[in-house]
């Protein structure tokens, strides 16, 4: 739900302005707010995503630790063709509190996403296979059950100017200023913080570009701990793409996912049944 809501706090931010009254001097629009109307009227938007994890596979708790995950280049053609390119996801090495050695997925597994006004496709760029689908109804009509590394709805989503008063779920206020990599940031945080988690948004003070999402939630000590990291870079607006960018035909060597499962299924049988007799199953 937050996800798919997440489309809104970009704009909730342009309602501060809009609190002033009539006899007041109206403020000319801040970086972040031209930015904002230009990121939903845009036809067409690139952006490269870059995602962390502050979390410990050793402990599988929350850590101080920033651990990168996956990056992504992303190209998107209103109303619903989307490319995702991401690295592959990876299998973290850590050890059970038994202390047996076991794996955390770390990232999406499924990789790669395209869609346009035909279908979609997701792709598993290790494990060699491909899952399709219906085509988008919007760019933020993420599938259900797949991971949104991007946070779609943050970035495609169209919504008109919200009033905080009317949605306070999703109202975000303007807090002091922060540095962010050597940059001074104009910085929202979500008013209300709820069982989920609370959203911090980072825009560029001069270009007004969106430039990391950071996701809190409470830690054992009851105060909020940042476990969630989105970086935004390379933003591009009303640029050209091949055709190519969003086919969702399989590539060659890859299978689907049902066939996937009818191998492993048969590799398994033909191990079993090479067991000696009695032998645990």
């Amino acid at each position: 739900m937050r996800r798919l809501i997440g489309g809104c706090v970009l704009m909730v931010i342009l309602s501060q302005s809009a609190n002033t009254t009539y006899a007041q001097h109206v403020k000319a629009p801040s970086a972040a707010e031209v930015f904002c109307r230009r990121l939903v009227k845009a036809k067409t938007i690139a952006c490269t995503v870059q995602t962390y994890m502050l979390f410990s596979a050793a402990t599988h708790e929350m850590s101080a630790n920033l651990n990168p995950c996956q990056r992504y280049e992303v190209k998107a053609v209103r109303p619903n063709c989307l490319s995702e390119v991401g690295t592959p996801g990876y299998d973290w090495p850590s050890v059970g509190k038994a202390g047996n050695a076991q794996f955390t997925m770390a990232g999406n597994s499924l990789n790669v996403f395209r869609a346009n006004a035909k279908g979609r496709i997701q792709i598993d760029t290790t494990r060699r296979y491909y899952v399709v689908g219906p085509a988008l109804k919007s760019l933020s009509d993420y599938p259900k059950g797949s991971n949104d590394a991007i946070y779609a709805g943050l970035i495609f989503d169209k919504y008109p100017l919200i009033d905080p008063s009317e949605s306070p779920a999703i109202s975000f206020e303007p807090v002091p200023d922060e540095t962010l990599h050597g940059i001074t940031v104009a910085v929202y945080m979500e008013r209300t913080v709820d069982h989920t988690g609370q959203w911090k948004l980072y825009f560029d003070k001069r270009t007004g570009e969106l430039q990391q999402l950071s996701i809190f939630n409470t830690g054992r000590d009851g105060t909020l701990v940042e476990d969630d990291r989105v970086e935004y870079s390379h933003w591009q607006f009303d640029v050209k793409f091949p055709a190519s960018t969003f086919d969702t035909t399989p590539p060659p060597g890859i299978e689907s996912f049902e066939e996937t499962m009818k191998r492993l299924k048969r590799k398994r049988a033909e191990r079993q049944g090479k067991q000696p007799l009695g032998a645990s199953r």
